[in-house]
């Protein structure tokens, strides 16, 4: 009895003995981590193709490098020599600025998409790539080269605030198809963009581009009309509800739809891509019935008689009481052409 009691005794002391050395290390692995995450893992080799085994394996905590005529280290060659740098990064949801300097060559990825590219030979010299990152831990890679001369090898990220978003949210993508995270997320104060041949930033293309800009807003109760102008394709939600579906590419084309709000925040989001030639998105609101409504008339003037695509003249009428002769109703308005009235109070009447 005494040797069977001995026994689970000792047995469980093994027990917590391995619990214990277990619980170290996961201790120090875990320690291990956070301290590479800390810095940057860096290799060189003795050529200009990180071929082969690197001459030196350290942690650094900065990539920022000005070695002259010189060297990495004695074991490095002063030229044709090259450079990998790794570490994951706990990155707050926000946008943020890389800017790499170099000579001569340097590329850096975030995550397995390759962000900056600058692999040939140069005098020392930056470039710099602005990337909105979401909320995350993200691995980032450069990698470098040396030819001949000077050795120069720097990378900074800074952090841009967005936290000055109180209008439209706009998030621009450097594809068509608002895959991905954005490429930028700024604060833009209305949607009313004409870009023609050209792009809304220097780092989104001029062609097969999209955007997505949100915004909640507190609105009177009543019915309003919605308005955008695109060139290429839109879709337009209200309080989660699509209204606007013109998907495909298209000259510049307005529709309005119209929808009736229960009062309070009501949530707008807009989606538009851009595919080639010029590049404009615009949108509008506006108040047809409620309290606060405009009761007069929003007159549209078409320069043609099948009141077609766009109006050439949008405004408010009071009333319709009009007698234009042989004049025109407005400026950049055809003589001898078309209205077409809808009234502001959109009130109807029944027996």
């Amino acid at each position: 009895m005494f040797n069977k009691i001995l026994y689970k005794r000792s047995t469980k002391l093994i027990m917590i003995a391995l619990v214990l050395l277990f619980t170290i290390g996961l201790g120090v692995r875990t320690a291990e981590l956070r301290a590479a995450d800390e810095t940057w893992r860096a290799r060189y080799w003795n050529n200009k193709s990180m071929s082969g085994d690197p001459v030196v394996d350290r942690q650094e905590k900065n990539i920022n490098h000005d070695w002259g005529e010189g060297s990495p280290d004695d074991k490095v060659h002063s030229d044709e020599f090259s450079a990998r740098w790794t570490r994951v990064i706990n990155f707050p949801a926000g946008n943020y600025r890389f800017t790499a300097t170099m000579d001569d060559g340097m590329r850096v990825w975030l995550g397995e998409t390759l962000i900056l590219d600058s692999w040939y030979d140069s005098q020392a010299h930056s470039q710099m790539v602005t990337r909105y990152i979401p909320a995350a831990e993200q691995r980032v890679k450069v990698e470098y080269y040396e030819n001949g001369g000077d050795a120069q090898a720097k990378l900074a990220i800074e952090p841009l605030s967005t936290a000055n978003i109180v209008r439209w949210r706009g998030e621009y993508f450097s594809n068509p198809t608002l895959s991905g995270s954005p490429t930028l997320v700024r604060n833009d104060d209305q949607i009313n963009f004409d870009w023609g041949g050209g792009s809304p930033a220097a780092n989104i293309p001029a062609d097969n581009f999209s955007v997505r800009w949100s915004r909640t807003v507190n609105l009177d109760q009543g019915r309003y009309r919605f308005t955008t102008a695109t060139d290429d394709g839109v879709r337009l939600w209200v309080n989660g509800r699509l209204l606007i579906d013109k998907w495909f590419d298209q000259a510049p084309t307005t529709y309005s739809t119209e929808i009736d709000l229960p009062g309070g925040p009501a949530e707008i989001r807009m989606e538009y891509y851009e595919g080639s030639g010029g590049a404009s998105a615009r949108l509008e609101r506006t108040q047809v019935s409620g309290p606060s409504a405009d009761n007069s008339w929003r007159g549209e003037y078409f320069n043609n008689k099948d009141l077609s695509g766009s109006p050439s003249l949008v405004r408010n009428d009071a009333n319709i009481a009009f007698n234009w002769g042989n004049g025109s109703p407005g400026p950049g308005i055809n003589t001898g052409t078309s209205a077409h009235a809808a009234n502001g109070d959109r009130r109807r009447f029944t027996p």
